[in-house]
């Protein structure tokens, strides 16, 4: 938008300003620069439910060793599938969602970020998951794919919540 003006909205469409492109600036650069590896700054909502089968609760019943790990990997593949869904969903093309890379976990990826049960958000969100989601995006041959940003994954989308910026080799 560079170059476009200001017009008021009070005064018959009088220009205020002229929009100018902004200075260079690390922090916004994590945002917008083009990376191979991603993680959120607040918590992605996940796009539906992550325990429809009621896995946790089953897991509260004291099951054998065998029994609990199957548990806990079907509720870790429904998972991964519901990050995936949010990639395509936000316009990223499936195949580029098949082949990434993907971690979650409650806690972010970069220091000072909260947990992620601890973000505000929109009731209507409360009742789904929030995770804190690393991505390497990978191309055919498993090499690092580098995308440009913003990122922004999850059912809070709109709001702020799953904002990736790229992880640099200091993050690591």
């Amino acid at each position: 938008m560079p170059g476009c003006e200001l017009l008021s909205l009070c005064d018959a469409g009088k220009s205020l300003a002229l929009l100018s492109a902004p200075q260079r600036d690390a922090v916004v650069d994590r945002y917008l620069n083009q990376a191979a590896t991603w993680a959120t700054v607040t918590p992605m909502v996940l796009p539906g439910y992550d325990d429809p089968d009621h896995y946790r609760r089953r897991l509260e019943r004291g099951l054998d060793g065998a029994r609990q790990k199957n548990l806990l990997n079907r509720l870790d593949v429904r998972i991964d599938g519901l990050i995936r869904k949010a990639i395509v969903q936000a316009g990223f093309p499936s195949v580029l969602a098949m082949r990434a890379l993907i971690d979650w976990r409650s806690s972010g990826f970069f220091a000072g970020v909260d947990l992620a049960g601890r973000y505000a958000m929109p009731d209507y969100l409360k009742r789904f998951t929030r995770v804190h989601v690393r991505i390497e995006w990978r191309d055919a041959r498993g090499r690092s794919l580098p995308i440009r940003g913003p990122i922004c994954l999850g059912g809070g989308r709109f709001f702020g919540l799953g904002l990736f910026a790229c992880v640099s080799q200091n993050d690591a």
